[in-house]
């Protein structure tokens, strides 16, 4: 039969035979059926190119620097690539099983004005680039923030701004120094993806000299975007603290530059595209997280004045030290309570992989949505992962179960969610099932929950 078709109509028939007879499996699937700790399987890339888009690329920053081709002032970038991952030989047809995986990849330009000048040439040309900022620990930077919400939020994204701004201000004091009533300027870059709002503010005026001096203030502004609470039809809203992502501010961190597009599935997003809507002082470079220029800084005071001169933020912090628990208190924060279950979740008799099922189906809503309960669920699957490394179907049901809660997120990526499972695998303690159950406890405070037998005693 093969004989009488043209090859490539016998290969797509194959292909599909393979799909009716359940062959080939999800993405997900198979990423869980592969999971094992410090274990290396074999890939190769579809896409990743040694030199593009005219520079040469290295598969860690460590190889770049060590290649000696870094002139004193280059700016390191990293761009996204997509390839097929194998997880081994397979012994016959059905046990093929591909899945397409991202990682990054490094190059520099000689200074941020070479960079700008090669996007320029990049959008004259009607080219997608994909370049990302690399902020390394030494690396000085500016006060940025990365916004992310439902598409519902696009209409307010000035007031957004605006909000954030005056928050900023607040903060740092702005009124006691003697800023302008203008300042900080913030600089947005804003993509026009229609499932999403998303956004990059930077503010050029307010500089850290490292990856160190930014973390003194970070944790406490993040901590403090609680306190700026938004008159809504219905209620309030945390706005900001629901739409700033907290996840950017690592000592290795990536940021996608002016420009740049997103990569999913192998596809550049062009409506993911980071459009600079203007900029400080008509310097076009002020779009760069980590342009610094000093003769745009504003006084900053110390950490310690700020503190002194806000004692709610002291107040804020011994009231989240009451809070019951080990975990980050934003877990345990009011917005995810549900007090129309009365009713009683039992749970004895039932073993921790459908203990695990069963309390993903009663996290509250909007948890999906909020970045510290996935990461902290993430970490959750992970210790499960761990627990049941031995099987693999109780582990493609854990990965299941986790995909079917974390698909309730407009934000659901499936590849995004393998990686942060991946990355907890190497930390030492992860939050175990007992977390899982505290969570649920607090989302449905009158809802009783049994996770042990009954005591039953027989007389002699």
């Amino acid at each position: 039969w093969q004989q009488r078709v043209p090859p490539s109509f016998a290969a797509i028939a194959a292909i599909a035979m393979l799909f009716r007879k359940g062959c080939v499996r999800q993405t997900g699937r198979r990423l869980a059926s592969s999971f094992s700790l410090g274990a290396r399987k074999r890939s190769w890339s579809m896409g990743v190119r040694e030199n593009e888009f005219d520079r040469p690329w290295f598969g860690t920053a460590e190889e770049l620097q060590q290649s000696k081709l870094l002139t004193p002032g280059a700016k390191l970038t990293a761009m996204p690539y997509a390839y097929y991952k194998q997880p081994g030989m397979p012994l016959d047809a059905c046990d093929v099983s591909y899945s397409i995986e991202s990682a990054r990849k490094f190059s520099f330009f000689e200074s941020h004005e070479d960079w700008w000048e090669y996007i320029n040439e990049c959008e004259r040309a009607g080219k997608q680039q994909l370049f990302n900022e690399v902020l390394e620990s030494s690396s000085p930077r500016c006060l940025y923030f990365d916004l992310d919400g439902p598409p519902c939020y696009k209409g307010n994204h000035s007031f957004i701004v605006e909000l954030l701004q005056k928050f900023v201000r607040s903060f740092f004091l702005g009124d006691k120094l003697g800023w302008q009533e203008f300042d900080p300027q913030p600089v947005v870059l804003q993509s026009h993806q229609k499932e999403k709002y998303s956004c990059h503010v930077m503010f050029p005026q307010i500089q850290f000299d490292d990856y160190r001096h930014q973390k003194n203030y970070m944790s406490w502004i993040l901590r403090s975007l609680g306190k700026v609470v938004v008159d809504v039809e219905g209620g309030q809203e945390r706005l900001l603290r629901r739409l700033v992502d907290r996840a950017p501010y690592r000592s290795f961190q990536l940021l996608r530059g002016p420009f740049a597009c997103k990569l999913k599935n192998k596809e550049v997003v062009r409506s993911s595209k980071f459009e600079p809507e203007e900029y400080f002082d008509n310097d076009v470079l002020t779009c760069f997280a980590g342009y610094v220029q000093k003769a745009y800084a504003l006084p900053i005071p110390s950490m310690e004045e700020i503190l002194e001169s806000n004692q709610e933020l002291l107040e804020m912090d011994r009231d989240e030290e009451d809070v019951p628990s080990k975990d980050n208190p934003a877990l345990f924060d009011d917005q995810f309570q549900q007090r129309h279950h009365s009713d009683f979740l039992d749970l004895a008799g039932l073993t921790e992989l459908e203990q695990y099922e069963v309390l993903l189906q009663y996290l509250g809503d909007g948890r999906a949505d909020d970045w510290c309960s996935w990461w902290h669920i993430c970490g959750i699957t992970c210790s499960m992962l761990r627990s049941f490394n031995h099987c693999d179907e109780a582990k493609k049901r854990i990965w299941d179960a986790h995909c079917r809660w974390s698909s309730r997120s407009f934000k659901f990526d499936e590849i995004e969610n393998w990686q942060r499972i991946t990355e907890a695998d190497q930390a030492p303690h992860l939050p175990t099932l007992r977390s899982l159950k505290k969570l649920v406890e607090h989302d449905h405070p009158l809802m009783k929950v049994r996770d042990k037998l009954w005591p039953f005693h027989m007389s002699k």
